[in-house]
């Protein structure tokens, strides 16, 4: 039902250009603190070809790559490390991250990098807990406890 649900946004949005629809995607990701490979919407699939055109940009390929390449219709770009996020917020003087394994949604919380927000919502246990928080610069983002560099300011 939600796959469902998900083909029919896509093609809503296709169908909503009007000459023509440019799709990209990241071929690596950086999520949760590690690198994943990640494919393009499998929806791309079930367009004829005869309304696709691929533009790839080429890069160098290794040679252990080549056996691989042979395989595949197209050339898939190199691993590359993901641009640092721009630190535009400077922490308070005072600023020491602590532990705030304890935090709870609705907490004012002071982040090393994305300066002050709010908690919107705590998921999962251990390693795993997940904050969401939206912060006043940059908006939501959601960041794995276990990494996030902040201090609870209430």
């Amino acid at each position: 039902e939600d796959l469902e649900e998900e083909r029919r946004l896509f093609y809503v949005a296709l169908t909503r250009a009007r000459k023509k629809a440019f799709l990209s995607y990241a071929t690596m990701r950086f999520r949760w603190g590690q690198m994943i490979h990640s494919e393009a919407s499998r929806f791309i699939e079930e367009i004829s070809p005869v309304y696709l055109d691929y533009q790839l940009k080429a890069q160098p390929v290794q040679r252990e790559q080549k056996e691989k390449i042979a395989e595949k219709p197209y050339i898939s770009p190199r691993p590359v490390k993901p641009a640092p996020v721009k630190q535009t917020y400077q922490p308070s003087a005072d600023f020491v991250a602590e532990d705030v394994s304890g935090v709870q949604a609705g907490m004012a919380v002071e982040h090393n990098r994305f300066g002050l927000g709010k908690v919107i919502q705590v998921e999962g246990n251990g390693d795993d807990k997940k904050i969401t928080i939206f912060f006043q610069e940059i908006g939501q983002k959601q960041i794995l406890l276990k990494y996030a560099k902040m201090k609870i300011l209430n």
